[in-house]
C-alpha cells in the first residue's frame, strides 16, 4: 500500500483523524484546535453506537463543534463507510438544517472523499437530502417539518429548542411531545436503530432532562469542570479531567468564560456553559466548596454507618420517589460520607421490604425515617417487629429552612459527598435545582441525615449498640 493508501484506510477505520481531515477540508479559514474532549467524544460516539438500540445524549456548550461534529462529519463518515445507511438530521429550524446539509455536500463533494470511500456513490442531491445509489441517505428537517412516511436507521436530534424559546412552557412541553411522540418513532427498527441528542442546556425542564429520566446515556460536558472526572479515549488512552479544567483553554480561556458569565447573567451561563440550568430560585448549594471524598464507597470500609429515608408510595410516573442514602464514619478523614444512595417507586409493601433489605445490605446501625405519611407506618411496623435499630424523625421546620440551616455541613468537613458515583449525577442535578425542581427526594434524605449529624451524631453513634440500634447505657426518648 502506497502512504496515501494507509491515511484513507486509516480515515475510514477511525472517526477522529477523519473528523480532523474534514473540518479541515471544509473550514479553510480555521484550524480545528485538537482538544482532548474532542477525542473523548469521538470514542465515546462510536462505542456507544456499536451496540444496539443506543440512546445518547450529549450536552455541551455552545461554539464547541457539537453539530459539526455529530450532525456533519459522523453522518458523512458512516454514509462513506456504509452507503445504505438512512439517517435524518433534526433541528429546531429549516435554516439550521440547511445550513448543516450545505458543509455536508460540501464534504462530500470533496474529490478526496470518494478516494477514502471507493464504494460511495451519490445518486441525487437536494439542498436538505443527499441519497447514494446504494439506497442509503442523509435527510434533514426541522422539528415542525414533515417527517411522515419517512424512517431512519438513526436519528440525530440537534439543538431542538432555541435559547431564546427556553422561558416558554408551552414551547418546552410541545418540544418533548414532538420527540417523543413524532421523532423518535421513525426508527425502521427501535430494537436496533440508534438515537443521538445533542445540544446545550438550557432549561431545568429542558429535552435533556427528559431523557436523563427516561434512562439516555449521556455525555455531559462542562466548560469549567467541577469535579474530577476521567474519559476512555479507546487503545488504553484516558484523558483525566480535574476540577477547574477548561474545555478549550486557547478558544475560551478563564477570561473569557468570566466575561461570558457578566454578560449573559449567572443562570444563563450555567445552564448554557456549564450544563447545570438552575430553575428561579434554585442554587442554594455551591457545588464547587462541597467537600469530596476520594475513597473506597464500600460499607466493610466504615466501622459506623446509618441511613436516612425519605419515603413515598405510589407507581405513577409523577409520583414522589422513596429515597435512602447511606452514610460512614471514615475513621482516616474524620467526616461522614455517603456511601450510597437507593431512589425508587414502590408501594407500601415492597417500602417496607426495601428499608429491612437495605439495613441489613450494609449492617446499618440506625436507620433514620421522618415520621410523614407512609414512613410513620413503615417505622411504627418495624418496631412491632422487634427493629430496634430504627429510628423516626419529626422536622418541625418548613424544607427551605432545614434545607439552609444544614446544607452547610457538606462545607465545612462534617459530612462529604464521593467523588465518583453512579447516582452522583442526578443528587446533584437535583441540589441544584431545589427548591424549584421537579423532585426533591434525594434533597429530603440527604438535608436529614445532615441534621443528624449536626445534633452531636458522632458521638451518639460511638455510643450505640450495633444490635440493637439503641443507646448503651440509657434508652432515649423518641
Amino acid at each position: 500500500m502506497s502512504e496515501r493508501e494507509i491515511v484513507h484506510a486509516m480515515l475510514r477505520q477511525d472517526f477522529l483523524p477523519f473528523l480532523l481531515w474534514a473540518f479541515d477540508v471544509t473550514h479553510q479559514d480555521g484550524q480545528m484546535v485538537e482538544a482532548p474532549y474532542v477525542d473523548a467524544i469521538c470514542h465515546w460516539l462510536v462505542s456507544n453506537l456499536s451496540r444496539e438500540a443506543a440512546r445518547l445524549l450529549i450536552a455541551l456548550p455552545p461554539r464547541h463543534l457539537k453539530s459539526f461534529i455529530v450532525s456533519v462529519a459522523y453522518p458523512a463518515w458512516c454514509l462513506g463507510r456504509d452507503p445504505t445507511l438512512k439517517m435524518m438530521i433534526v433541528s429546531y429550524g429549516e435554516d439550521l438544517a440547511r445550513e448543516h446539509s450545505v458543509i455536508f455536500r460540501r464534504l462530500l463533494a470533496h474529490p478526496r472523499f470518494g478516494e477514502i470511500f471507493p464504494d460511495f456513490r451519490i445518486d441525487r442531491d437536494t439542498d436538505l437530502e443527499l441519497r447514494t445509489r446504494a439506497g442509503g441517505y442523509r435527510r434533514a428537517v426541522s422539528r415542525a417539518g414533515s417527517i411522515t412516511g419517512h424512517g431512519a436507521d438513526l436519528i440525530i436530534a440537534d439543538d431542538l429548542m432555541k435559547a431564546d424559546e427556553v422561558h416558554s412552557p408551552q414551547v418546552r412541553e410541545t418540544v418533548r411531545r414532538q420527540f417523543s411522540e413524532t421523532i423518535s418513532t421513525r426508527l425502521n427498527n427501535p430494537s436496533a436503530g440508534a438515537i443521538i441528542v445533542v445540544q446545550q442546556r438550557l432549561h431545568v425542564d429542558d429535552l435533556a432532562a427528559h431523557l436523563l429520566d427516561v434512562g439516555y446515556d449521556s455525555m455531559i460536558l462542562p466548560a469549567i469542570a467541577e469535579r474530577d472526572t476521567e474519559f476512555e479515549l479507546g487503545g488504553g488512552r484516558t484523558w483525566s479531567r480535574r476540577q477547574g479544567d477548561l474545555l478549550i483553554p486557547e478558544r475560551f480561556s478563564q477570561e473569557e468564560l468570566n466575561r461570558l458569565r457578566r454578560q449573559l447573567s449567572d443562570a444563563a451561563f450555567e445552564a448554557q456553559y456549564q450544563q447545570n440550568p438552575v430553575p428561579r430560585g434554585g442554587a442554594r448549594v455551591d457545588m464547587s466548596r462541597v467537600r469530596r471524598h476520594e475513597g473506597s464507597l464500600d460499607p466493610d470500609a466504615y466501622p459506623l454507618k446509618f441511613q436516612s429515608w425519605d419515603t413515598a408510595s405510589g407507581l405513577g410516573p409523577r409520583n414522589d420517589y422513596s429515597v435512602c442514602t447511606t452514610w460512614g464514619w471514615s475513621d482516616n478523614s474524620r467526616y461522614w460520607v455517603l456511601i450510597d444512595l437507593w431512589r425508587g417507586q414502590i408501594d407500601y409493601v415492597d417500602l417496607k421490604e426495601m428499608v429491612l433489605h437495605r439495613q441489613r445490605s450494609c449492617d446499618a446501625m440506625r436507620v433514620y425515617v421522618e415520621a410523614a405519611d407512609v414512613g410513620r407506618s413503615v417505622v411504627n411496623e418495624c418496631l412491632r417487629a422487634g427493629h430496634q435499630w430504627i429510628w423516626k424523625t419529626m422536622p418541625r421546620e418548613p424544607k427551605e429552612v432545614r434545607f439552609e440551616t444544614n446544607i452547610g455541613r457538606l462545607y465545612d468537613g462534617s459530612a462529604a459527598l464521593p467523588a465518583e458515583a453512579p447516582w452522583l449525577e442526578e443528587l446533584e442535578r437535583e441540589l441544584r435545582a431545589f427548591p424549584d425542581g421537579d423532585h426533591d427526594d434525594q434533597v429530603d434524605s440527604v438535608v436529614q441525615a445532615l441534621r443528624m449529624i449536626g445534633s452531636n451524631h458522632g458521638e451518639i453513634m460511638r455510643n450505640t449498640d450495633p444490635t440493637t440500634g439503641r443507646p448503651r447505657r440509657s434508652r432515649r426518648r423518641r
